[in-house]
């Protein structure tokens, strides 16, 4: 098995944005969002018909949210988490995904 990292395309200083992207073959609907009083970044996924939404997952650096046994039809290993890109970048501003960090999904994929 291999681990492989999948970047999800952010738009750089929009605080509210929703996106379609999939895992390993399961599509997720993902709304990020940013908290003026926490100063934080927040994390929805909901599954392609929006029957199952995990919602209100703090954001931080280097911290990966497993998605095995909580989407209906994945089983992997995935997870999703954000990295830093830049070093001695604070995380909670607004225009954090403007090159100093991503949004990545991860999981253990077959090698040949």
């Amino acid at each position: 098995m291999t681990i492989a990292h999948y970047e999800i395309n952010i738009i750089p200083d929009i605080p509210d944005q929703e996106f379609t992207t999939s895992l390993n073959g399961l599509i997720l609907n993902m709304r990020l969002y940013f908290s003026d009083t926490t100063k934080l970044w927040w994390l929805a996924i909901s599954n392609s018909d929006r029957t199952v939404t995990l919602s209100h997952i703090c954001m931080r650096p280097g911290i990966w949210h497993p998605l095995s046994g909580r989407m209906p039809g994945y089983s992997g290993a995935g997870a999703v988490g954000v990295a830093r890109l830049r070093p001695n970048v604070p995380f909670g501003s607004v225009d954090a995904f403007n090159g100093s960090f991503g949004l990545y999904l991860y999981d253990d994929v077959e090698s040949d």
